[in-house]
């Protein structure tokens, strides 16, 4: 079961790494040219900056949804470093229990935000705002898939120890 979950958090990942790295190269360019219609040309050019704003958000949920598999968000161990053994390995799990529940209540206030916006466009480029809302599931499904995975994972080491 760990292997299957593991390897649909992979999966996941790579997407979102080639959607996260496609959408900091757009965002670049797209800074990259109104730094230079600004300042070379003297006039902005509009929607730029809406446009890098949004790639931003998606790119910043995309890149938690990685980090969240991967272990690499910021983390405070000063309790987990003092506790050992079995009671080390329960705190990890129970501190990705409440990650989860976290992301969960973040997935459903995701798509009632996308239900609200749903009818509404942003201002300058005229795209769907639950495209921009969207942002919130897409991500927030990434670390549910990384925070179970990570507990499998968890879950299959401690079983190892024991016998």
């Amino acid at each position: 079961m760990q292997r299957i979950v593991s390897r649909f958090c992979d999966s996941i990942n790579k997407l979102y790494e080639a959607l996260a790295l496609l959408l900091l190269v757009a965002m670049t360019l797209s800074l990259a040219l109104q730094v230079f219609t600004r300042y070379i040309l003297g006039a902005s050019m509009a929607g730029t900056e809406e446009f890098a704003r949004y790639a931003f958000i998606w790119v910043i949920m995309l890149g938690a949804s990685i980090c969240t598999q991967n272990g690499g968000h910021a983390t405070v161990t000063i309790l987990n470093d003092q506790l050992s053994g079995a009671l080390k390995g329960i705190h990890q799990i129970v501190i990705e229990l409440l990650v989860l529940l976290a992301c969960l209540v973040l997935l459903r206030y995701g798509f009632t935000m996308i239900m609200i916006s749903s009818k509404s466009h942003t201002p300058t480029l005229g795209i769907p705002t639950s495209m921009v809302y969207g942002a919130l599931p897409a991500g927030c499904v990434g670390m549910i898939s990384g925070t179970i995975s990570n507990i499998l994972a968890r879950i299959a080491a401690g079983k190892e120890e024991t016998e």
